[in-house]
C-alpha cells in the first residue's frame, strides 16, 4: 500500500478514536474527576495518538497501545462503576497486525503475547452476563490471533516477493555486465582487425624477404631484400601512424580524422530539428589543430562529439535545445568537448555507443563523464593532446 494511503488510514483511525475520546470525557461530568475517570480519559488520548503515528512509528504505536489498554484493564477492574466496553479496544488487534506486518517475528511475537494478555483481562470480562463475558472475550482473542496470522503471512509473502525481485535484479545486472563486456570486447576486436589489416601484409613481406636472404645468402639477394624490407617497413610505419585517418565512418565514408566534420555533426542535429548553440573553434584554429594534433586524438575527438550529438538527436526529440562546445581551456595539452541538452528520454533498448567512446578515450588517458542532469543530459570529455595513455 502506498505511504500516502497508509498515513491517510492512520489519520482516519485517529479521528475515530478522537470521537470516542470525546464521548468518554462525559464521564468526568457524570462521576467527577477521579483517578479512574482521568485515567480512562488519558488512555483514550494515548491510543488516539498511537493510531495517528502507527505508520511512521509502528513500534512506538504498538507499545503505547498495549500499555494504555493494559492500564484500561486495571481501571475497569478497580472502578466502582461499570466503565463499559470502549471501541478503542479495536486498536489492539490493529496494533498486532501492524507489528506482525512490519517487524521481525521476535518483536511481533512479544507484541502478540502482550496483546493476548491485555485482551483476556479486557473490560469484556466484566459484562453482566457470564455467557456474554466468555463469548465476547473469545471473539476478541480470536480477532487478535487472526490479525497476527494475517500480518505475519503478509510479511512472509513480501519477503518472498522481495527475494524474487532481488534475484531478478541480480540476473539483469549480470546480463548487463555481460553485454558491456561483449561490447568492450567487440570494440577491441574491431581495433585489432583494423591494425591487422594495415600491418599484417607488410610484416609478412618483411618476414619472407628476410628468410629468403638468409636462405640464399648472396650479396645481390641480400641487397634486394634489404631494400624491400626498408620500403615495406617504412610503409607499415606510415600506415600505423595514420591508422585513424584510414579508418572511415561506416555511414558517410568520410575520413575519421578530419576535424572539419564537427560542423557537419552540428548541421545534422539542426537538420533533425534540434536547436543547437555551437561554441566551436574557427576554421583557422581547426586547421591548426588538424596539422598539429596526432590522428588518433583527432579521430577520438570526432567520435566523442559524434556520439554525443547522436544521443541528443536520438533521446532529445524534435525541438530539443543543445549546446555543443569544443575548446582548449587553460591547459594547452588537453581538449575539452561538452554537449548538453535540455530534454532526455530513456530508450527502450539502450545501445553501447558510449561504451565504445569510453574505450577510445581511456586508451588515450582521457576522462569521460556523462549522465542525466535535471530534465536533460550532460556529456563531457577531456582528451590529452599527446594521445598516449600513461
Amino acid at each position: 500500500m502506498h505511504a500516502a494511503t497508509l498515513r491517510a488510514t492512520a489519520i482516519v483511525l485517529a479521528a475515530g478514536a478522537l470521537v470516542v475520546t470525546a464521548l468518554e470525557a462525559t464521564l468526568l461530568s457524570r462521576y467527577g474527576a477521579t483517578w479512574i475517570t482521568l485515567g480512562n480519559l488519558g488512555v483514550h488520548v494515548a491510543v488516539t495518538g498511537a493510531l495517528a503515528v502507527r505508520h511512521d512509528l509502528p513500534r512506538v504505536s504498538t507499545a503505547v497501545t498495549v500499555i494504555a489498554l493494559g492500564y484500561l484493564d486495571v481501571l475497569a477492574w478497580q472502578s466502582p462503576v461499570n466503565l463499559g466496553v470502549s471501541p478503542v479496544l479495536l486498536a489492539l488487534p490493529l496494533a498486532v497486525h501492524l507489528t506482525a506486518r512490519r517487524e521481525p517475528f521476535g518483536w511481533a511475537s512479544m507484541g502478540f503475547v502482550a496483546a493476548i494478555a491485555v485482551g483476556y483481562f479486557s473490560p469484556m470480562r466484566l459484562l453482566p452476563s457470564r455467557t456474554d463475558q466468555n463469548v465476547w472475550t473469545l471473539l476478541f482473542l480470536v480477532t487478535i490471533l487472526g490479525a497476527f496470522v494475517l500480518g505475519a503471512a503478509r510479511r512472509h509473502s513480501d519477503i518472498v516477493y522481495e527475494g524474487k525481485l532481488s534475484r531478478e535484479r541480480e540476473r539483469l545486472d549480470a546480463q548487463t555486465v555481460a553485454r558491456i563486456d561483449r561490447a568492450r570486447t567487440g570494440e577491441r576486436e574491431r581495433i585489432a582487425r583494423e591494425v591487422h589489416d594495415i600491418v599484417a601484409h607488410n610484416l609478412a613481406v618483411i618476414q619472407v624477404q628476410a628468410s629468403t636472404s638468409i636462405a640464399v645468402g648472396s650479396e645481390e639477394q641480400l641487397g634486394e631484400s634489404m631494400l624491400t624490407i626498408k620500403r615495406t617497413s617504412s610503409e607499415a610505419l606510415t600506415e600505423i601512424r595514420t591508422l585513424v585517418r584510414l579508418l572511415r565512418d561506416q555511414e558517410t565514408g568520410a575520413v575519421a580524422g578530419d576535424l572539419s566534420q564537427v560542423r557537419t555533426f552540428v548541421q545534422a542535429a539542426r537538420a533533425a530539428g534540434i536547436r543547437v548553440d555551437a561554441d566551436l573553434p574557427d576554421d583557422d584554429t581547426l586547421a591548426e589543430w588538424q596539422a598539429r594534433w596526432p590522428n588518433l586524438v583527432r579521430a577520438t575527438l570526432l567520435r566523442v562529439t559524434q556520439e554525443a550529438v547522436t544521443n541528443v538527436i536520438k533521446h532529445g526529440g524534435p525541438d530539443a535545445q543543445a549546446v555543443v562546445s569544443i575548446r582548449q581551456e587553460d591547459d594547452p595539452d588537453r581538449v575539452v568537448a561538452e554537449v548538453d541538452n535540455d530534454r532526455y528520454r530513456e530508450s527502450d533498448s539502450p545501445g553501447f555507443g558510449l561504451l565504445g567512446v569510453r574505450e577510445r578515450v581511456e586508451l588515450l588517458g582521457g576522462t569521460l563523464d556523462y549522465g542525466p542532469r535535471g530534465s536533460g543530459f550532460h556529456f563531457a570529455c577531456t582528451i590529452p593532446i599527446g594521445g598516449v595513455a600513461p
